[in-house]
């Protein structure tokens, strides 16, 4: 079989919500986003852009779960993945036990974290065959353990901390009913994916904590310009429910006829 030909799946559910998502685009916001450029970012949730002769001020985590979505089911069965390899301080490898992640999320009721472990583990083909999160079981002690997570976009690589979440999520889907399951599956991975810039209180910490924090923000705000937002530009159907996370601040055109006064 040739990897790289794109596997296709004629699942009435998946054909159903990639409807959806075409049926919702919303024409004007799929050229908005089709001409934008990335101006900057106003604080950690949102970000100014232009659009032809206007300039928007929006919200990120409203703008890219919408995106995010859209990625994974159009890429349903057909994502690439990134291998899951800790480097322990022995400059061995860790494996990422699902019991003690699903831990961080549920500290004092071990019995529903191996509850959540055993639903994982059960569902566990529907997660690597089409979504790519994969989860096998440790030869020698018949741990569960999580070795990869999907590649949405090349070379954008999610936050690690966010995988305790991302796995209680998934454990709560509801596996019984296709269309939802894959749905919020994808609302999990989308929520996953999204970057987030801190909004730390500098005052409070010492200077290496300081730098720390900075070079993270400068970091995921190299990623969200150089990745994530040129990917908008090609790959975003933007339904109309997003036009209250996009407001109008000002034209080309306004700011010439104000300023033109002066």
């Amino acid at each position: 079989v040739d990897c790289c030909i794109p596997r296709e799946f004629s699942f009435n559910s998946l054909v159903d919500l990639r409807k959806e998502i075409c049926q919702k685009a919303d024409n004007k916001l799929v050229e908005l986003f089709k001409k934008h450029l990335l101006i900057g970012f106003f604080d950690s949730e949102n970000a100014l852009i232009q659009s032809e002769n206007n300039v928007f001020l929006i919200n990120n985590n409203e703008i890219l779960r919408q995106f995010f979505y859209q990625l994974i089911i159009f890429s349903f069965g057909n994502m690439g993945a990134y291998d899951l390899i800790i480097q322990s301080e022995n400059s061995s490898t860790k494996n990422l036990s699902i019991y003690q992640l699903l831990l961080l999320e549920e500290e004092e009721n071990e019995k529903k974290v191996a509850n959540l472990c055993q639903i994982l583990v059960k569902n566990r083909e529907i997660l690597w065959d089409f979504f790519s999160i994969k989860i096998i079981l440790n030869s020698i002690n018949e741990d569960a353990v999580l070795v990869a997570i999907p590649c949405l976009i090349n070379g954008y690589l999610p936050e690690m901390e966010g995988l305790p979440l991302l796995l209680y999520k998934l454990a709560n889907v509801n596996y019984e009913d296709e269309k939802s399951c894959y749905s919020e599956i994808s609302l999990a991975l989308a929520d996953f994916h999204l970057p987030s810039i801190s909004e730390e209180d500098y005052e409070n910490l010492n200077e290496e904590q300081q730098n720390i924090f900075k070079k993270q923000n400068l970091r995921v705000e190299r990623t969200l310009r150089s990745l994530i937002f040129p990917a908008l530009r090609n790959r975003f159907l933007p339904s109309s429910e997003l036009e209250e996370y996009i407001k109008e601040l000002t034209s080309t055109a306004k700011a010439f006829k104000h300023f033109g006064r002066c």
